[in-house]
């Protein structure tokens, strides 16, 4: 298809200009490559388009009918892909995001003002769920995932890691005092951010690391909670001991209203990546969010 579109724009160029010879000129191809694609329209078309003598080309009547409905399609053709090239060149359209929630509402979404405002005429979709499913299988232009990639053909950005920390208020930690091991959480009032491992008995699994190995503990406590804004707020309070994205609780931190504790014990950094398609044939939308977002968060 595209081929015959090419041989028909050659065509129109040869009635044009009534020469193979100057319609090779013009379209910077060689005089036999323009006569091939006339033979090869001719021969699909299974008509003569041209007359040909030793001092004039000129249409037939089947050329001349042909040569209007070339016009119009060659004509549409270089409209879409200047339109193309302008949609290409300046950001525009909708470019759709899928984002854990926690993160996505913490760290994607306050991002979204300066990027609309330096592409006026971009538009975000942004979806947040924590719903783990496939890439491929999203519609989507842009997913964010935490952990290791298990799909060695996705395209993906790597993200600065979240680091989870365990943290306590300055009065929780007066009143029941700082633990200094891992273990002795699970006597402990946690407070804590993911889905309880056994809910009906409150009880939830932390990670902790001693010399290179994993430490699993399990919390017991009275208040549980998977959305981060209700665990910083219950840990804030004095309500228990949170295990929280350090970007969650790094003001609360910084104003001294929670501690962190056992950080000689933390976990390693949970990998965060920026999934998309080949960016070959992306849009320049989708291109410049893909970048924006790289900058803003890795």
């Amino acid at each position: 298809m595209f081929e015959r579109l090419s041989d028909m724009a050659t065509f129109a160029a040869v009635a044009d200009a009534a020469s193979f010879t100057r319609a090779a000129e013009q379209l910077g191809i060689t005089k036999g490559a323009v006569s091939k694609a006339v033979n090869r329209l001719e021969a699909h078309l299974g008509v003569k388009l041209l007359k040909r003598t030793t001092r004039r080309l000129s249409l037939t009547g089947e050329g001349e009918q042909f040569l209007c409905h070339c016009r119009v399609i060659v004509s549409e053709a270089q409209l879409a892909e200047e339109h193309m090239g302008e949609y290409q060149s300046e950001p525009k359209g909708t470019v759709s995001i899928s984002a854990p929630v926690n993160f996505g509402a913490a760290q994607v979404a306050p991002q979204i003002e300066a990027l609309l405002s330096l592409y006026p005429q971009l538009n975000i979709h942004l979806t947040l769920s924590d719903e783990v499913i496939a890439f491929k299988e999203l519609d989507v232009d842009i997913a964010i995932r935490f952990g290791e990639l298990r799909d060695s053909t996705l395209y993906y950005r790597r993200l600065q890691p979240v680091q989870h920390i365990a943290v306590a208020s300055p009065s929780y930690l007066k009143r029941f005092g700082e633990p200094s091991t891992p273990e002795e959480l699970a006597a402990e009032h946690g407070v804590h951010w993911c889905i309880p491992v056994n809910p009906s008995a409150l009880g939830c699994r932390w990670r902790f690391y001693r010399a290179g190995k994993e430490v699993p503990i399990t919390v017991q406590g009275r208040f549980f909670s998977d959305e981060n804004r209700a665990t910083r707020q219950a840990a804030q309070k004095g309500l228990g001991i949170g295990f929280l994205p350090q970007y969650s609780v790094a003001d609360l931190i910084t104003s001294g209203e929670l501690i962190q504790i056992l950080s000689a014990y933390m976990p390693p950094p949970t990998p965060v990546s920026l999934l998309f398609a080949s960016r070959q044939y992306a849009s320049s939308a989708v291109n410049e969010t893909i970048n924006f977002l790289e900058k803003r968060l890795g």
